[in-house]
Formats: structure tokens, C-alpha cells, sequence
């Protein structure tokens, strides 16, 4: 079986006009803050549902952002398999500096695992340089987009076999593009023939990655392949997100 998809270059156009919420006649600067607190006042409820943070407009890029929660939950909006593996130990409520930073470590390594391709610390973020958060959040809102899920890959093996699926990628652009391959969490149960952990696409070429099955309990498993293009220079390609 094959799961067929075209591949192109990241376009920020395409990417904002998935963004739900905007400021019409504003700054560019009250458009991003409105799109974070629209994000923020709806995921705070969905990644910490048993004692979620307080309610909250985000009204600059610095104080606001420094305990994480904010740019956690736009992050957790596009990239919600993130939430169960990062965000759910986060401090809701950080009342001393040692709590802020652990939600700012959960924060930057969540980042660092989808190779978000922006260089930031915890303590970048504790320590805010508004000019710094300013460009942190546009290239947030510039590329979160395009780690919404593609579309769903099923398997269906019996106990200690293996199946395997096969994703197509065609490369229409002028120029070759090339994916860091990741599984999204470690998982026994996936992996990629040949043990690639990245992949070249050549212009106006196809090309395959074969994923790999195996049925090692009972239990239903799950899991997120990520074809991050956006972290490869010098041509940036959009990246696709897979549930297995």
C-alpha cells in the first residue's frame, strides 16, 4: 500500500491562511499576540484539563511569554502529539523561578524534537529580549501550519508480524528538497527500512519511504512520523506529519 504526496517549498502565504484568528488593521505585532492568545485561552483547557492555567490576553512579547504556557499551547494547537510527551508536566500555575524554568526546558525540547529551526533557550526565554521573542513568534506563526496532520497510515498485523506501508513523495520543484525523518515517540513498533534519518528529493523527482511495522503485543499502538523539511538549508520545505 502507498500513501501518495507532493512536496513543495514552504509558503508563507499557505501557511498563515490556516491561521483561525486575526487582527484586522493592526501592527503586525497585535496580530501575532492576538493569535496567541486565541490559541492559549483554548488549548490551556485541552493539554492541562485537570488544572489548567489561568486565563489570559497576551499583551507584549516578553513578560507574557517567559513561563512557557503561552507558546506551549500554539505549539500543543498544531502539534497536539506533542502535549502528552512535553506539556502535561509543565507548572500551570509557576510561583518560583525553578518552576518556570522546567516549563521552559519541556518547552524548547518539544521544539528541539520536531526541529522546529529556530535557535532558543530556557534561558532565552526567561530572560526576554523583546526584538529576539518578536521574530521567536513570527517564525512560530509562519511554520506551526504546516505541522498539521497530513492524513492517517494504517497497519493491520498479526502478533510478531510485520507489515509494512510505503509514503511517495514527488518533488515538483525546481530544486532538490531535502526531510529529516522522525518517529514521534521512540517506538519499537515503527521503523524505517534502511534506517534512514534523512532523505534527499531530487527536483522533478519521486522518491519512497518505507515504514515498517511490527506487531509486538496485543495492544494497539500509536504513533507520528514526521518528514521535517523546514530545518534543512538552503531550501526550506514544508513539513508533513503522519499518524501511524
Amino acid at each position: 500500500p502507498t500513501v501518495g504526496m507532493k512536496v513543495g517549498m514552504l509558503d508563507q502565504e499557505a501557511a498563515v491562511s490556516e491561521v483561525p484568528h486575526k487582527t484586522k488593521g493592526g501592527r503586525p505585532e497585535d496580530v501575532l499576540m492576538s493569535w496567541l492568545t486565541h490559541h492559549y485561552n483554548t488549548q490551556r483547557l485541552i493539554v492541562w484539563p485537570d488544572k489548567p492555567s489561568r486565563p489570559r490576553t497576551v499583551t507584549n512579547l516578553d513578560s507574557d511569554l517567559e513561563d512557557g504556557l503561552v507558546l506551549a499551547t500554539v505549539t500543543a494547537a498544531y502539534c497536539p502529539f506533542l502535549s502528552p510527551l512535553h506539556f502535561q508536566d509543565m507548572f500551570t500555575q509557576p510561583s518560583t523561578v525553578s518552576q518556570a524554568y522546567h516549563n521552559t526546558v519541556c518547552l524548547t525540547s518539544a521544539w528541539d524534537k520536531i526541529r522546529l529551526g529556530y535557535s532558543v533557550t530556557p534561558r532565552d526565554l526567561m530572560r526576554p529580549n523583546v526584538v529576539n521573542m518578536l521574530m521567536l513568534v513570527a517564525h512560530l506563526y509562519r511554520n506551526l501550519p504546516s505541522y498539521k496532520l497530513e492524513t492517517t497510515v494504517s497497519f493491520m498485523a498479526t502478533l510478531n508480524t510485520s507489515e509494512t506501508q510505503v509514503v511517495t513523495l514527488e518533488n515538483s520543484e525546481e530544486s532538490s528538497v531535502t526531510y529529516h525523518i522522525e518517529i514521534l515517540p521512540n517506538n519499537s513498533s515503527f521503523e524505517i527500512d534502511d534506517m534512514k534519518d534523512s532523505f534527499v528529493l531530487k527536483n522533478k523527482q519521486r522518491g519512497d519511504i518505507t515504514v515498517r511495522y511490527t506487531a509486538r503485543s496485543m495492544v494497539k499502538v500509536d504513533a507520528i512520523l514526521l518528514l521535517c523539511g523546514a530545518c534543512m538549508p538552503p531550501k526550506f520545505g514544508r513539513n508533513y506529519v503522519f499518524r501511524l
